[in-house]
This record gives structure tokens, sequence and C-alpha cells, in this order.
């Protein structure tokens, strides 16, 4: 990634596109993959969700903030059909993450990825 954050592992090519969006930006301190997997209980299921990555910025750049970041961030990196096919389910997931986090979590697709590699920012 870079010297001062040191590799960082992935499993697809989309979440090697946001590593190196992450990357782009100085205020970046720390990115970890898979930092954690929280157990949670929903609809009388126990489960267990792990995000793709922690991110830790010194400051939040507007173009991050749009997208909902906060000094502290959990990422989930996902084609935009399967989290469109998955919109209830990440919900959960999300909302049990931040629940026992208090911190943002934020799902990137590749339609937010692209404009970034492309040079541009995209935001909702």
């Amino acid at each position: 990634v870079r010297p001062d954050i040191g590799p960082v592992e992935y499993e697809s090519q989309l979440e090697a596109r946001a590593i190196s969006l992450f990357a782009r930006f100085t205020e970046l301190t720390s990115l970890r993959s898979q930092p954690l997997t929280l157990v949670y209980r929903s609809r009388g299921s126990m489960l267990r969700y792990t995000p793709d990555f922690h991110v830790s910025l010194r400051h939040v750049p507007d173009e991050l903030a749009l997208l909902g970041f906060g000094h502290e961030t959990f990422v989930e990196v996902k084609p935009w059909r399967c989290a469109a096919a998955q919109e209830a389910l990440l919900a959960r997931k999300f909302s049990a993450l931040r629940k026992a986090t208090g911190l943002p979590v934020v799902l990137l697709t590749d339609l937010d990825i692209s404009p970034f590699c492309l040079g541009g920012a995209h935001g909702y």
C-alpha cells in the first residue's frame, strides 16, 4: 500500500481497488483487513459478520465524509448488484456493528470506487 501503512490483504480485485483508493489519501493513518468478527443476534439467530476493512484517518477528507466516513470507519466492499441483492442483510449487519463499536460503517461498491480511480469523486 504505502511504506507507512504496510501490506493489506484483500479477497477480490474490487477490494484491491478500494485499498488503492484509501492509499491515495495522505490522511490515512491505518488500514486493516478483516479487523474483527462480530457475533450478533438477528431474528432469533446468532450470526457472524466480519467487515472488509477498518480505516483510520488523521482528518476526514470531504470526498470520504460525503460517503459517511469518520476518523475511524469500518468498510464493506461489494459489487453494486451484490449489495443491492443483500440490502436488508447488510443493513442488519451494519446496524449490529455500529451498535457494538459506535463507529460508522460504510458500504463501497464498484460504482463508488470507479469515479475515484478515474480521478473524480463520487458522493451520495
